[in-house]
C-alpha cells in the first residue's frame, strides 16, 4: 500500500508551503490525479488522518477530483480510454491495433487548492 507514503508526501509538500505562508492551520486541501495513477482512493482515505498527526493539516480535510485517463494512438490518431485499454492482455488501439500510444492524461497528481487559517 504505498498510499501511505502518496499522504505523507502530499502532507510535507502542503505544510511545507503553508508554513511559508505564514499559516498556522491547514483546513482543506484538493487533490487532482488519474485514474490510471495508482492511487487507490480508499486507501488514501484511510491513510489521510494518520498522515496529517502533529502537523499543520491535522483535522484537515481533503477532496479530490479524478482525471480520465485518455490514450492516443501515435499511428493513426485515435484517442481512447486509458484505464479499458490497460485492462486488456495488450495495449492497443481499438481501432487499427497498433500498441504505439501516447498517455494524454491519468497519470497526473497535483495538489490544486490549500485552504488555511
Amino acid at each position: 500500500m504505498h498510499e501511505m507514503g502518496v499522504a505523507l508526501n502530499i502532507v510535507d509538500r502542503v505544510e511545507y508551503h503553508a508554513k511559508n505562508a505564514g499559516a498556522k492551520k491547514v483546513r482543506h486541501v484538493t487533490l487532482r490525479f488519474g485514474n490510471v495513477s495508482g492511487i487507490e482512493t480508499d486507501y488514501l482515505d484511510k491513510c489521510w488522518e494518520h498522515a496529517c498527526e502533529g502537523t499543520l493539516l491535522e483535522g484537515a480535510e481533503f477532496e479530490y477530483d479524478i482525471v480520465k485517463g485518455v490514450l492516443k494512438c501515435r499511428s493513426c490518431g485515435q484517442e481512447y480510454d486509458a484505464l479499458e485499454a490497460i485492462l486488456q492482455p495488450e495495449v492497443k488501439c481499438p481501432a487499427c491495433s497498433s500498441p504505439d500510444f501516447q498517455v494524454l492524461s491519468g497519470q497526473e497528481m497535483e495538489i490544486v487548492n490549500i485552504t488555511v487559517e
